[in-house]
């Protein structure tokens, strides 16, 4: 059996981020501390707790390879911690004009934000306290960011239904997706950087090739009752991931060819995962859910198991084609009408895959991760920042998807904008 592991909080967690090359990660908690965890074989230890917050911790990332935690408020503020001497570091006073939703550590130095009006910036963490891009293209919350190393862009997903494009060296927005119909609220890079998968608010996986951005080029539905949104995403390898799905569930899905693996697992009572993370040995995914836990699943483990049963389904599925095929000779041609008997069952199959609807969209109202006002948080001295040390499944088939929609003509490219010339001043392009 995988070697999966629980953590029971006495809050929900809404951050979570694994650190690129130790055994630890952090969570930031709705009571507005940050705790790291160090993991191992056999258990999970608190390393380190830090009360930062007033409100509610919305997001984390780790920063400077590892060395500092970033943890975004709902007040607004940042507040940056050193993992080594545990000391509170730099205090970033109103770094939104509306609270965080989205932090990213881009490359050494440089982080990414995101907040609940559609705001994205960029900051070279040595530079406080001005961010280098202040981009506002979007109507509504940038849910989550992400890059690949080999393109020089910072891709956003956003709660108005649009994937964004931003180029690191322009500093400003190159492409948008045509609004979908729902929410996008995770994004995935995989097959070598060439398509990007968004987890929907309608329950499905929305993929866009790289450079291909006005529409989606595929769509893949996830198998299950009940799945209304797909709220957090993270890649495995390169051609599978692991989403969240609002019922509490953790599924493996792979992307090109697309396919439902499984259920990883789930959390208790069905509460939503809010936040997924990969650790830096690609051993275990981190989960943050609403049920007030943080679960460690081997996910190695599970990719092993699913993949056997996935094989034994497709087995079973040509075996009972090679037996439809026989049954069809069988039976010859039928009534002279050209009727036979499976032609009603055909019909009924047709017309019930014609009858899919799209899951309304999930409320994205977080419970006291919404608190909309910047005030009265973080303004204490920088000493009052730092707290005290605590010592303290079932896989199925794929659905036929349907066929994707007719691709809408994209503008002709513009000419590309003059380079910015101040853009040398200072080093911030050297850690891209």
């Amino acid at each position: 059996m995988p070697s999966d592991k629980v953590i029971r909080l006495d809050c929900a967690a809404f951050g979570l981020h694994c650190h690129p090359s130790e055994p630890l990660f952090a969570s930031g908690l709705i009571d507005g501390s940050v705790n790291l965890y160090r993991y191992g074989e056999d258990d999970v230890t608190v390393a380190h707790t830090w009360n930062l917050h007033k409100k509610a911790s919305r997001a984390v990332t780790f920063i400077q390879e590892g060395q500092a935690i970033v943890s975004a408020s709902a007040a607004c503020a940042f507040r940056v911690v050193d993992v080594e001497s545990q000391q509170l570091v730099h205090t970033q006073k109103k770094a939104h004009t509306s609270p965080a939703y989205s932090l990213y550590s881009v490359s050494n130095w440089i982080m990414a934000s995101g907040d609940e009006d559609g705001m994205v910036k960029l900051w070279d963490t040595r530079q406080w306290p001005k961010p280098v891009m202040e981009v506002s293209e979007c109507a509504d919350r940038i849910s989550d960011l992400a890059s690949y190393g080999t393109h020089n862009a910072l891709l956003a997903t956003s709660g108005d239904g649009t994937l964004s494009v931003f180029n690191f060296r322009k500093r400003k927005l190159i492409k948008q997706s045509d609004p979908n119909e729902c929410d996008l609220n995770c994004v995935s890079i995989l097959k070598n950087g060439k398509k990007v998968a968004c987890g929907t608010g309608a329950g499905t996986i929305h993929v866009y090739s790289w450079s291909e951005w006005g529409d989606i080029s595929d769509r893949c539905r996830l198998r299950g009752a009940g799945i209304e949104s797909v709220d957090a995403s993270v890649a495995v390898n390169d051609s599978q991931m692991c989403v969240a799905c609002d019922d509490g569930t953790i599924r493996l899905v792979q992307i090109h060819p697309n396919k439902n693996l499984g259920i990883v697992g789930k959390h208790d009572d069905g509460e939503s995962v809010e936040r997924l993370g990969m650790t830096h040995d690609s051993r275990y995914i981190v989960s943050a859910s609403l049920d007030e836990t943080l679960r460690l699943w081997d996910i190695q483990e599970h990719i092993a198991i699913l993949g056997e049963a996935s094989d034994s389904d497709e087995d079973d599925d040509d075996d009972d084609d090679d037996d439809d095929e026989d049954d069809d000779d069988d039976s010859g041609s039928g009534t002279d009408d050209g009727s036979d008997g499976s032609s009603g069952s055909d019909s009924d199959t047709k017309a019930a895959a014609g009858k899919a609807t799209t899951a309304k969209a999930k409320s994205n109202s977080n419970g006291g991760n919404s608190q909309g006002s910047c005030d009265d948080d973080d303004d204490d001295d920088d000493s009052d920042g730092a707290g005290e040390e605590s010592d303290s499944s079932n896989a199925g088939a794929s659905a036929v998807p349907p066929p994707p929609a007719k691709r809408k003509a994209l503008p002709k490219k513009q000419p590309a904008a003059k380079r910015n010339k101040s853009a040398g001043k200072n080093n911030f392009f050297a850690d891209l």
